[in-house]
């Protein structure tokens, strides 16, 4: 008979809270909560999101709905969502590193260094798109981290382009422009002045309506073009859309506006 001493000890797997999956469903609808679900099989992170879907009730049912719904949309905003209710809100903010040389660093608005501040009412997280995508052009034109989402944010604020519940006036994105020390130019929203655009060495910001990219409005930054000719876009709100590339068209048809930039 073997000691008991040799024996390898037992691995005690701490409780699960469970999950109410019909409490899901009254706040998520059917789709997005068996999404949350799944990801929980893999995730602790999701395991307690979608055991504590009250703790993100703070701003009201629009913005639990917003929180968990990026949960069950983005894995890598798990971590973030995770630890929302601890720390939202937050009073201040981490800053960004200078980005790799000649490269659109790719900035998230829920990032865990700015995400739990307050903007536009509620979490920068949901409403920071406009401020997150002219630091990324900011920071990929320049070469310099010196001015975060956060910091674009303040700056918006500042200035009175920071609306209540509905993010920040495009207005912003022309006026702000000088003082980073970059050019701010209109573009058509069609294909051939994107690509004249963006194989002039621009990159672009374009605000979009309902469709792929938002239920409302959005705004994210457009990259460049790969070799197929389709559209590469770093969307501060998803890692999952920033992954892939989008076809010029689709992304014109739900296209508001956009704007090229430079250095001045």
């Amino acid at each position: 008979v073997p000691d008991e001493a040799d024996q390898a000890p037992v691995q005690q797997q701490a409780p699960r809270d469970p999950i109410d999956e019909g409490e899901l469903k009254a706040v998520l609808g059917d789709e997005l909560a068996a999404r949350l679900v799944q990801a929980a099989e893999t995730s602790d992170d999701a395991v307690w999101i979608a055991a504590h879907p009250d703790a993100y009730a703070v701003d009201g049912a629009a913005v639990q709905y917003k929180l968990l719904k990026l949960a069950a949309t983005e894995p890598e905003a798990l971590p973030f969502v995770r630890t929302f209710p601890d720390a939202y809100p937050a009073e201040s903010a981490l800053g960004t590193d200078d980005p790799a040389s000649g490269q659109v660093p790719r900035l998230y608005q829920w990032d865990a260094r700015w995400g739990s501040t307050v903007y536009s009412s509620t979490a920068f997280a949901l409403t920071g798109c406009c401020p997150t995508s002219l630091a990324m052009v900011y920071q990929g034109l320049t070469g310099k981290g010196d001015l975060s989402p956060y910091d674009m944010g303040r700056r918006a604020s500042e200035g009175g382009y920071e609306t209540q519940f509905d993010g920040t006036d495009a207005t912003f994105l022309v006026s702000e422009a000088a003082s980073l020390g970059l050019s701010c130019k209109e573009v058509a929203a069609d294909a051939a002045s994107v690509r004249a655009a963006l194989e002039g060495g621009a990159v672009l910001i374009c605000n979009v309506g309902p469709g792929d990219f938002t239920d409302n409005g959005h705004f994210f930054v457009v990259t460049g073009i790969d070799d197929a000719g389709n559209l590469t876009v770093n969307d501060p709100y998803s890692a999952e859309r920033s992954n892939r590339s989008w076809n010029v068209d689709a992304v014109l048809g739900q296209t508001k506006a956009l704007w090229a930039y430079r250095l001045a």
